[in-house]
């Protein structure tokens, strides 16, 4: 009998919707479960509900004013160490120097080609569908 695998599930995190289903519709064409959030608040809602299923978090650096995606990545991997992390952004990255980017966050910069991204999870996840491309 066949194994039946869960697919993998990863949190989306920008107050763009449009942005967040962009990354959905090709995190969903490689086979993973998407869940979505346009605030902190609203990501860490679901994060405390869903955390053991999360396994990978993909979050704008900036979700308004007051709210760092940066921050937030850093609170999660506080509870869970072996959470995957990227960072989206439309700062450049050498605009980030020194201690902005959390070590062990990967880092996109807008616009950026969301099969690339979906590329960085499946290497981030150990999935074997990165290998093959």
């Amino acid at each position: 009998m066949a194994e039946f695998r869960r697919p993998k599930t990863v949190l989306i995190v920008d107050d763009q919707s449009a942005i967040r289903e962009l990354i959905g519709i090709f995190l969903e064409r490689g086979g993973y479960s998407v869940l979505e959030a346009g605030s902190k608040s609203e990501a860490l809602q679901l994060w405390s509900q869903k955390k053991d299923e999360i396994l990978a978090v993909v979050s704008d650096k900036i979700l308004s004013a007051n709210d760092s995606g940066k921050e937030m990545l850093s609170e999660m991997v506080k509870e869970k160490a072996s959470l995957a992390t990227i960072l989206i952004s439309g700062d450049p990255i050498d605009s980030l120097s020194g201690s902005n980017i959390t070590e062990g966050v990967d880092y996109f910069v807008k616009p950026f080609n969301p099969a690339d991204l979906t590329q960085a999870v499946d290497l981030l996840l150990g999935n074997d569908q990165a290998l093959s491309n």
